[in-house]
């Protein structure tokens, strides 16, 4: 076997250096979106920054732990062990059951003809993957006991701080999304098997939407799709789950969303309808947006934010705080950090020696992309104002704990991949023992 360098070398730190600046970006516009007046000041504790600080360091430190762990341990399930009782030691070392090739994994190849009890076994193991049982517990919990503020519940006191499930809930539904994918990549050809991964991720997202959190929902369901694409699910496949998700949009309004869901949406169309009411975080945000011009009006020298016409300003409409101080610059070199970081996280995925990681770092750029554009599209009104937080930019401790993790994962897999010409001579038999 050809030795490897270590594993370290492989670490991407302009990923990492990316993600500093964008937290010290964050932490700036954080500073001026919460400027008091002349004569007051901030406790030590209940300074918006000092928050953000504390978050920071205890998010990059559970990123670099996450970093640390071989990714392919990440999908190692108990439950497999079980469920396939004659699988041999090898085929759960490192990887255990969530790599979709012959050699790591218990599964047969593809079969011509659709086999129920397989199935059921794979949805057994996708149910009862840690990662995925800790998400609904989780989720659960925060319905029962959460705390309730504007009339949604989606935090949980820990005294030390507030944890919201459903921001931890888009780092472990991508770990058991990939786990589930991999192992059953051959198998995703069967519109059966797309629809048990649906079910795996339709579950927590039904909790997040009783919250509700209509944002984190739609994230979910977009990572989701991607990860499908990703693991080679059928277009057809999708198509149909699409027209399915279509004609049940009016049930959904009728029976699933919430008054004030509904006057959001409708405010969208028209926001000029209440602009004293619900339509007045969006107008503000668009004059704001306007405000800036090329170069802004200066950091913390910004009209709507400094005098607080534009409402909380330091988490759900940062973008706009930044786009009136800084300017059109300012948001392009924002757009420029971001693009960087989804560039290495394709270049990740790509470069991924298995199923496993390839869909981690998938399901990380989906996620990623898609809140960048969802809080944009929001703060200039593009798209109906859902409460999704802008990632490492806006305030918010679970999110940017959640960002984090998910950023170790792109880590671990750049790190412990393996290089593809780099095939030893045990993995070629359990290849060949597997081969028809």
């Amino acid at each position: 076997m050809i030795p490897e360098k270590s594993p370290w070398l492989k670490f991407d730190y302009v990923l990492l250096f990316t993600t500093l600046c964008l937290i010290i970006y964050g932490l700036l516009l954080i500073s001026s979106a919460t400027t008091l007046p002349p004569g007051q000041a901030w406790l030590f504790w209940d300074n918006p920054v000092t928050k953000q600080v504390v978050y920071a360091a205890m998010g990059l430190i559970l990123m670099a732990l996450v970093a640390v762990v071989d990714y392919r341990i990440l999908g190692s399930s108990p439950a497999g062990r079980a469920l396939f009782p004659g699988a041999r030691e090898e085929e759960f070392e490192a990887a255990g059951l969530i790599l979709h090739h012959e050699q790591y994994s218990p599964h047969p190849r593809l079969r011509e003809r659709f086999d129920l009890g397989h199935f059921l076994a794979a949805m057994a193991e996708g149910l009862l993957n840690p990662f995925y049982v800790i998400n609904l517990g989780l989720l659960v919990l925060v319905l029962l006991v959460g705390q309730s503020t504007l009339g949604a519940r989606r935090w949980i006191d820990l005294k030390l701080f507030p944890l919201q499930p459903s921001e931890l809930a888009k780092f472990l539904m991508i770990v058991a999304l990939a786990r589930f994918l991999a192992a059953n990549q051959e198998q995703i050809g069967h519109f059966v098997y797309l629809v048990g991964s649906l079910l795996l991720v339709g579950i927590p997202i039904l909790l997040i939407f009783r919250e509700p959190d209509l944002g984190t929902a739609m994230i979910l369901a977009v990572v989701w799709l991607g990860m499908a694409v990703v693991a080679g699910a059928r277009l057809r496949h999708i198509t149909i789950v699409g027209l399915v998700g279509l004609l049940s949009s009016p049930f959904v309004w009728s029976f699933f969303l919430s008054a004030y869901q509904k006057r959001r949406l409708l405010t969208f169309l028209n926001p000029q309808a209440d602009p004293l009411g619900d339509g007045y975080n969006v107008i503000q945000s668009m004059i704001s947006v306007g405000a800036g011009g090329w170069f802004g009006r200066g950091l913390g020298s910004g009209t709507q934010s400094q005098l607080h016409f534009l409402l909380i300003q330091h988490t759900d409409f940062t973008f706009s705080v930044l786009a009136e101080e800084l300017g059109f610059v300012g948001a392009l070199f924002l757009f420029s950090l971001f693009i960087v970081v989804l560039m290495r996280g394709v270049r990740i995925a790509t470069s991924a020696s298995d199923s496993f990681g390839q869909l981690l770092a998938s399901g990380a750029v989906v996620l990623f992309l898609f809140q960048v554009w969802l809080n944009v599209s929001m703060n200039i009104g593009l798209l109906p104002v859902t409460g999704v937080p802008l990632p490492f930019i806006s305030a918010g401790g679970s999110s940017l704990l959640s960002m984090l993790m998910i950023q170790g994962l792109l880590e671990s897999v750049a790190v412990h991949r393996r290089r593809r010409d780099v095939v030893s001579r045990d993995t070629m038999i359990q290849a060949l023992e597997y081969a028809p």
